[in-house]
């Protein structure tokens, strides 16, 4: 009941049959790729000869583009979506903010923000993949609406006015992936006070931790995580979040794959340590790993801080604290009261001034880069 449909204001799409991965691997998959000796296999090659002509040279859609494509924009043609993502990656074009601004462009449309004149006579209502497909192309060369909308979502709904704010999915100008935090609460949580904007991997997400038996919660429990219902905010959830953000973390300085380490998949805690310890000789513990990813997420804190970001910027979308429209979990909004209080929470937590959002100098001294409070003092 969370899957991101027609710019967040749904969690169910009707036409769902469509999209699957039934649907997908029957329609559109042509071979599944490793980097070496890797198990996962994650790297997917598509090709359409069709209606749309589709090359399998730049990768098969992955999750998030496939729903940002079509539910989130109320298409139900992967054969567009292919397109849309075989075009975003031969013009360099992150389909995750692509995705999310045509859906906001349609939701501005929708409620006649911009119409044919704006849009040069695309009809770019919900649900019209030829109207989608054409805009990712537009987007990418700056040409007509494409310009404006070129920039995302946080600069077109500052110049288009109106509603178009309430129709910006983003945090930070950086569009939401396709995870509502309606029904993960810790994601919500990333989304927020990520300091690049959203970001769905800054930590696993809340179902694999959600089921104590789980091989997915077994494997991260060394670290010290409860398992915890998904919609559940409070002071556990913080604590988790906190800890598989400082594992994630590491993991991104370390060089490893997402999908590689537990609880994500295969690479269990202990197998970690003892590669960075044959890779650099030190005598490291799976704390000490912990630390080095809460270094690295303290020092983007402190560039953020330098550069004015506040605690008013750790925020969501209002609509996500207004209730989904359909599906099983039609009615579920985001509690404001316990968003702010688990920000407060968090920001205890990271040792952090929770009123400002700042890393304290005697924190930053603990993780031994005393040195950064000096920037927050110049």
């Amino acid at each position: 009941g969370i899957l991101p449909t027609r710019n967040f204001r749904q969690g169910a799409f009707e036409n769902v049959d469509k999209i699957k991965w039934e649907t997908y691997e029957k329609e559109l998959l042509t071979a599944r790729r490793s980097c070496y000796a890797c198990a996962v296999r994650c790297k997917r090659e598509v090709a359409v000869n069709d209606r749309y002509q589709v090359s399998d040279a730049y990768g098969g859609p992955e999750y998030e583009t496939v729903d940002g494509f079509s539910a989130n924009c109320g298409v139900d043609d992967l054969q567009a979506v292919a397109k849309a993502n075989e075009m975003c990656n031969r013009f360099g074009l992150d389909t995750i903010s692509t995705s999310s601004t045509i859906s906001f462009a349609m939701e501005c449309f929708e409620h006649g923000l911009i119409g044919l004149k704006e849009t040069g006579g695309l009809d770019l209502h919900f649900g019209n993949a030829e109207a989608m497909v054409n805009m990712v192309d537009l987007i990418a060369h700056r040409q007509g609406i494409g310009d404006l909308l070129a920039d995302g979502t946080r600069r077109a709904a500052e110049k288009i006015g109106g509603d178009a704010r309430a129709f910006a999915m983003q945090v930070k100008g950086q569009e939401l992936p396709m995870h509502d935090p309606r029904g993960k609460a810790g994601v919500g949580i990333g989304y927020a006070i990520n300091e690049g904007g959203a970001d769905h991997v800054t930590a696993p997400h809340d179902p694999m931790l959600a089921n104590p038996d789980s091989i997915s919660f077994k494997a991260a429990a060394v670290l010290g995580v409860e398992a915890i219902p998904a919609r559940e905010w409070s002071s556990r959830k913080v604590k988790n979040y906190a800890i598989l953000e400082n594992w994630t973390t590491a993991g991104k300085v370390i060089g490893l794959c997402f999908f590689g380490p537990a609880p994500r998949s295969f690479i269990q805690v202990d197998e970690v340590v003892m590669a960075v310890r044959a890779a650099t000789g030190w005598d490291v513990t799976a704390q000490d790993i912990l630390k080095i990813g809460e270094r690295a997420i303290n020092l983007a804190r402190v560039f953020n801080v330098r550069e004015g970001f506040t605690r008013a910027d750790d925020t969501l979308p209002e609509r996500l604290f207004q209730p989904l429209e359909n599906g099983p979990l039609a009615g579920v909004a985001i509690s404001k009261s316990e968003f702010e209080q688990a920000l407060t929470d968090v920001y205890r937590r990271k040792g952090w001034d929770p009123e400002t959002a700042t890393p304290t100098r005697a924190h930053l001294r603990e993780l031994e880069i005393e040195w950064a409070a000096d920037l927050l003092e110049a």
